[in-house]
């Protein structure tokens, strides 16, 4: 499995983000907003997140993962466990875009549809950040910035927008897998997020890579 964090310091910066991904209540597991874990044993497993910013202030948050055993009859047939079967060596995959970009959108909700303050990228300089708005009600069709400072912003997109409009933002750099994050506004209701990856080359979500 592969957890991303999407923590944010309004008044400051994020200088740690670790992880304990055993449950053993001590953050030695891995670092930094991308973590990966294998579970291979049934059963319920907490992962845990702290993220520590500038000042010293610590904020923790659980998850627990259920593990399944794989049903009886979804076996190849062989005789041999799975993991012992040769496998052939995969095609390497992409490094992913580190730091992890980081989509921030702030604003209100409304009758009429979202009132959007702030739409905001963090990605390692370099990267490129591109905002696709569909439907009704978009100020532009498209816009795109390269990242200079670590952060950029979108200001024509701070205005109230009508419910069923579609944002759209990838963050891309080089051969690396970047970013994909879509907002869909609705109605007296907070807009619906996904997230996803965004391979080299594609300019659709896929599912990111596991460890």
């Amino acid at each position: 499995m592969t957890f991303v964090s999407y923590s944010d310091d309004r008044d400051g910066r994020i200088t740690e983000q670790a992880w304990d991904l055993n449950g053993d209540g001590v953050f030695d597991d891995a670092t930094g907003p991308l973590a990966t874990r294998r579970f291979s044993v049934p059963g319920g497993r907490t992962v845990t997140l702290r993220v520590t910013d500038d000042k010293g202030a610590a904020s923790t948050l659980s998850l627990t993962v259920v593990v399944r055993e794989q049903p009886l009859g979804t076996a190849t047939g062989s005789s041999e466990p799975a993991e012992r079967q040769p496998v052939a060596g995969p095609t390497p995959l992409p490094r992913m875009l580190s730091p992890f970009p980081i989509v921030r959108l702030v604003g209100s909700v409304t009758q009429l549809g979202t009132r959007i303050e702030l739409l905001a990228v963090r990605a390692p300089r370099g990267a490129r950040a591109l905002i696709r708005c569909r439907g009704r009600g978009c100020p532009i069709k498209r816009a795109e910035k390269l990242v200079r400072r670590g952060r950029v912003r979108f200001p024509a997109l701070k205005r109230l927008m009508p419910a069923g409009v579609a944002l759209e933002v990838l963050v891309r750099g080089g051969d690396s897998i970047g970013k994909y994050t879509r907002f869909k506004l609705r109605r007296n209701r907070r807009p619906q997020r996904t997230d996803g990856c965004l391979w080299p080359g594609t300019t659709r979500m896929a599912p990111c890579p596991r460890a």
